[in-house]
């Protein structure tokens, strides 16, 4: 029995009840033997949710076989979908999540890495670049959309020299967070500030994720170079 949904004689429409909804969605489910490795309980609710739409949008009355199909139909359209939120290869599903060609290519670089980097890079800069300041934001913008430091000081009416300051201060500040606790690159180390430890900033949680995942690989490199 799934415990979310109603069962009584309660009339819907078109003669139909709340058993008799939920007996077609449950009965549909239980015939699509296909389906596996989701809740039992949530695919029929989805069927249920489904019947209940189709039944009450109708204007004649449905055939119970129509209902069930409607349910049949639902409970396989969200078994495609969660194969596809999983990345699942639709064509050998049995390899399981995250086989599909498109989630590889779109998870995987070239080079065999993982993932990880790109998911926690992507939202790390959602964190920080909130915390430029609005020229600082315009600066960058403008020079990765026009390409050149001549283009984009140009597009936003600066000298080519203001706009070089501007860019050089907006990327200090933004590799100030970016490589909190890491060793800091080839720019970082040319920062006249670079003596101030304490920025008044705290560094952003996924960046001290990106750093302690690079620190597990680093580690595991070494540990593999070991002889």
């Amino acid at each position: 029995m799934v415990a979310g949904l109603p069962r009584s004689h309660t009339h819907i429409r078109h003669g139909y009840t709340l058993n008799d909804l939920y007996d077609i969605a449950v009965r549909a489910v239980g015939s699509a033997h296909w389906i596996r490795g989701k809740n039992l309980e949530e695919r029929v609710e989805t069927a249920w949710t489904e019947v209940a739409i189709a039944l009450c949008e109708a204007k004649a009355p449905p055939t119970r076989g129509e209902l069930f199909l409607v349910a049949l139909r639902a409970a396989d359209q969200d078994h495609i979908d969660t194969m596809r939120h999983h990345g699942v290869d639709k064509r050998d599903a049995h390899q399981g999540p995250g086989s599909g060609e498109h989630f590889q290519r779109y998870w995987h670089r070239l080079d065999g890495s993982p993932f990880e980097d790109k998911v926690v890079d992507t939202v790390a800069l959602g964190q920080i670049w909130p915390t430029l300041s609005r020229r600082q934001r315009e600066m960058l913008l403008a020079l990765a959309t026009y390409g050149g430091y001549r283009e984009a000081s140009a597009a936003v009416g600066v000298s080519y020299k203001h706009f070089t300051d501007w860019v050089s201060l907006a990327r200090r500040s933004f590799l100030q967070l970016w490589h909190e606790g890491e060793t800091p690159t080839r720019m970082w180390g040319r920062d006249i500030r670079r003596g101030r430890e304490n920025t008044g900033r705290n560094p952003t949680l996924l960046v001290r994720v990106r750093r302690r995942a690079r620190a597990a690989r680093r580690a595991a490199g070494r540990q593999g170079q070991t002889p």
